[in-house]
């Protein structure tokens, strides 16, 4: 409960200014609230300009209709004057807001922002569509005038519904928005015709309550029981669309009150000031000193004419006005518009305020979606590459797995068997066998020929062949290392199209937002998060993808030289065995008298696995704790981190425009609740 609500308001005065208190208040809010969550524009600033002005400035009415139908001559009644210019097309290309001011005059506000006052009756220059000149680059026009209807009555002269220009139309729609009362002109000779109707239906109908209709030319009929007839029809066709309906001539109207007494006199006056001025000033330059009977004698012609227009009679005038109707007009203004016009001024502007704020809620969600669809992206690659990493585990690593380990085992045999080709072939081998064989008799010792050794021929070692082989498993390596390299790539490719995806829905997204409320905000957004997507979000998994490719080259690169030294190393270490074994055979037959027993060829490829350290080689690549598959499993959880860092990030980026909306739909739920009690 603020403090507002422990006050006791007795007099009807003090709720009024109760309301405005909280009224310029709501715009103060709002402006510190917009401000503070940085959506600001030069035309965000001008609307807040606009608002206070429109608080304390006076009523507005708007006065539209179809062409033709006498806007400017029912404006020019009411002026007392034939100042806007009139015809049968369409006329009236600028909007005009006639106001009060201390003397009569034009003020023409131009699209680029400057403002020049011209002579009143060169208004057609600027306005009327039939001429040109400088039209193009108006925005608006303002006619200031004395006459007291005007202090508490801003009129704004529309450039109408319904005419060719769509333009014109949304011009008229946003006036017809923002205004305090509506005034809607038609001839009486196209009173609830379907045209009409059809522009009624779509533009007039939400304003009904503030709406007056004119059926305007109605000296066109001399019948009053014949005007009487079209007025009821016109009652029962259009009733729901206003809240009167009233028959008036403005051309009756604005010949009566042109010929009024104060008109006639107010234009004698105005002349004689003109015409004295030119003159005063012609004296002055040609030095002539005797001013004061010139000022005398203008003076008693000016005020012998005013006492002529003074003694005029004006029943005529007077009659004529009255069978114009326009006093009904005008009572209907200070009537029924003007005492709700405070009310509906507030409510206006309130209204304003809610759009305003609907508005920028409504952006605030755009940049929430934008953050939403990149996390819902870079969450959806995540799954997507775990699959992937999984996958390719599973399946290329699988068969990469078992192409080495059979590249090993092949490596291995070949070298086994030229171990043996070397070992079987040599001149002693045969003999050896022989002997051994020869060497037991009976279990009786038999005294033989001296003990030849046999050992390994390095001539019938052929190590090219397993230079083959090696150079093979090394060609399977590098191919693996350039298909992890592809498939590496390939699945930062999804991500970067998935990005350039999001960035184009984003761009979208953005382009759809109002500009009048926070151009600023939105191109520091695309400038932050959007343009620099490589810099802000791809790089971050580029590095991520590029340091796996670079671990795991670096495994594949110590295999390769592993085995490189390995192959050399095992291939003569096995062949030094044997020739250690021969050795000890030699020692065991001529010392010890000991049995000769030959290695066999099954000890020989122990042997030489042993030294290949095969176990562990193949265990290193083949087994679930192989480097691959660990190595995938790292990358895979790695890459898993960066998109969660990622989330994360942008989670926390989102989360100041989710708290921004919901600072601002509090003020516009607290704006809902103030009217409630207004209501109650």
């Amino acid at each position: 409960m603020s403090f507002l609500d422990n006050i006791d308001f007795s007099q009807k005065q003090q709720d009024i200014e109760m309301n405005d208190f909280l009224v310029l208040k709501n715009i103060d809010e709002l402006k510190t609230l917009i401000y503070e969550e940085k959506f600001y524009s030069e035309a965000l600033k001008d609307k807040f300009k606009d608002l206070n002005s429109r608080f304390y400035e006076p009523l507005r009415i708007a006065i539209t209709g179809g062409f033709s139908s006498g806007k400017s001559t029912f404006l020019n009644a009411i002026l007392s004057q034939d100042l806007l210019p009139s015809g049968a097309n369409p006329v009236t290309s600028k909007v005009n807001y006639i106001k009060y001011g201390r003397e009569t005059r034009l003020e023409v506000t131009y699209k680029d922002g400057r403002e020049q006052f011209f002579d009143v009756n060169s208004i057609s220059l600027f306005t009327d569509q039939r001429n040109k000149t400088n039209v193009d680059d108006i925005a608006f026009l303002t006619l200031y005038s004395p006459l007291k209807i005007l202090e508490d009555i801003t009129f704004i002269d529309t450039p109408g519904l319904g005419s060719n220009s769509s333009m014109d139309t949304q011009t008229t729609e946003d006036i017809l928005e923002k205004s305090d009362g509506i005034i809607w002109i038609t001839p009486i000779d196209n009173a609830a015709k379907e045209s009409e109707t059809k522009i009624l239906e779509k533009y007039i109908k939400n304003y009904s309550s503030k709406a007056l209709c004119i059926v305007n030319q109605k000296d066109k009929i001399d019948d009053e029981d014949e005007l009487e007839e079209v007025i009821e029809y016109v009652e029962g066709e259009w009733d729901r669309y206003f809240s009167k309906i009233e028959a008036i001539s403005a051309k009756q109207a604005l010949d009566a009150k042109g010929n009024s007494k104060q008109i006639l006199i107010d234009k004698k006056i105005d002349n004689y000031t003109i015409e004295l001025n030119l003159k005063l000033k012609a004296l002055i330059e040609n030095n002539e000193l005797d001013l004061n009977s010139e000022i005398l004698k203008q003076s008693k012609q000016v005020l012998n004419d005013i006492e002529l227009i003074s003694n005029k009679n004006i029943e005529k005038n007077e009659s004529l006005l009255k069978e114009s109707n326009i006093n009904s007009v005008l009572y209907f203004i200070e009537n029924e518009i003007k005492p709700l016009s405070k009310p509906s001024k507030e409510f206006a502007i309130t209204q304003e305020i809610k759009t305003i704020v609907k508005s920028v809620i409504s952006e605030n969600q755009i940049f929430i979606d934008i953050f939403t669809d990149l996390i819902d992206t870079i969450y959806n690659y995540d799954q997507i590459s775990s699959q992937r990493f999984d996958e390719y585990k599973k399946e290329y690593i699988e068969k990469a797995n078992k192409l080495l380990t059979n590249d090993i085992e092949q490596i291995i045999h070949q070298s086994h068997y030229q171990i043996m080709q070397g070992w079987t072939t040599c001149e002693n081998y045969k003999a050896v066998e022989e002997t051994i064989e020869g060497f037991f008799v009976d279990d009786t010792v038999v005294d033989y020929q001296p003990y030849q050794s046999a050992y390994i021929d390095y001539k019938k070692i052929d190590d090219t062949k397993i230079q083959i082989l090696v150079d093979n498993y090394f060609e399977n390596l590098e191919i693996i290392d350039e298909n992890i390299r592809e498939e590496f790539g390939n699945i930062y490719l999804i991500l970067e199209q998935s990005i350039d995806d999001w960035e184009q829905r984003s761009i979208d997204k953005l382009n759809s937002y109002n500009k009048l409320y926070s151009q600023q905000v939105f191109l520091s957004f695309k400038d932050k998060y959007i343009t620099p997507k490589f810099e802000i979000i791809l790089n971050n998994f580029e590095n991520d993808i590029m340091n796996s490719i670079s671990s795991i080259s670096i495994h594949i690169k110590h295999l390769k030289i592993a085995l490189g030294w390995t192959y050399d190393n095992a291939l003569y270490s096995t062949i030094g065995n044997i020739d250690s074994d021969i050795n000890l055979l030699e020692f065991s037959w001529e010392k010890l008298d000991e049995e000769i027993v030959l290695p066999t060829s099954d000890s020989i490829l122990e042997r030489l696995e042993e030294n290949f350290n095969k176990k562990q080689l193949l265990g290193f690549l083949s087994n679930e704790d192989g480097f691959f598959n660990d190595t995938i499993n790292i990358i895979n959880k790695a890459h898993s981190e960066v998109a969660f860092e990622e989330i994360e990030k942008y989670k926390q980026n989102q989360q100041e425009f989710i708290d921004s909306k919901e600072k601002l739909q509090l003020f516009m739920d607290s704006l809902s609740i103030k009217e409630d009690k207004d209501v109650e």
